[in-house]
C-alpha cells in the first residue's frame, strides 16, 4: 500500500475496511441495517461484468452521493457521510441538500457512526445477498473517492 502525502506531510487515512450501512425501501422505510464489509478492489471489475456498477461523487467534503445501476436501471441512490460537520441539524441539512427525505436524513443524522452508507431503492426491493454486496462494492468506492476527490 502506498501513502498518498498531504500538503502537512502526514499520510492519508485508509480508506473504510467497513461501515455502518442503512437501507430504505422505495417507500422511504428503513428496511435494513447493518455493518458491511468493504469489497476487494477487484470486486468492482467482477460487478461490472455482470452489469453491476456503483458510482460516487463528492457533493460536499464529507458527504458523497452516487448509485448502483443493475443490468442499466438505477437499482438505488446512495449516500456516504464520512465524517460529521460537528452538528446533528447540520448532517441532516447536508443530507437533505444532497436529496435524501427529510425523515430519513434525520435518522441518519443522529446515528455517531461514520462511515455511514444509506441506500434507498428505486425499484423493486433487492434480496439481501444483493444488497450486501451492492453495499460493499459502494464502501471500497467511497474510500477511493475520498483519498482521490474523484
Amino acid at each position: 500500500m502506498v501513502a498518498i502525502n498531504l500538503p502537512n506531510g502526514l499520510a492519508t487515512p485508509p480508506a473504510p475496511a467497513a461501515a455502518l450501512c442503512v437501507h430504505f425501501a422505495a417507500g422511504g422505510v428503513e428496511h435494513r441495517i447493518d455493518f458491511t464489509d468493504a469489497a476487494p478492489t477487484a470486486e468492482l471489475a467482477r460487478a461490472a461484468a455482470a452489469r453491476l456498477t456503483v458510482a460516487l461523487d463528492v457533493v460536499h467534503p464529507g458527504l458523497l452521493r452516487g448509485r448502483a445501476v443493475l443490468r442499466g436501471e438505477v437499482a438505488c441512490e446512495a449516500y456516504v457521510l464520512l465524517g460529521t460537520t460537528g452538528k446533528q441539524g447540520d448532517d441532516r441539512e447536508l443530507l437533505r441538500s444532497a436529496g435524501l427525505p427529510r425523515e430519513s436524513a434525520a435518522l441518519l443524522a443522529r446515528m455517531p457512526e461514520r462511515p455511514l452508507l444509506a441506500t434507498v431503492a428505486r425499484g423493486p426491493e433487492l434480496s439481501p445477498n444483493l444488497l450486501r454486496r451492492i453495499h460493499s462494492l459502494l464502501i471500497i468506492l467511497a474510500g477511493d473517492v475520498a483519498l482521490t476527490g474523484v
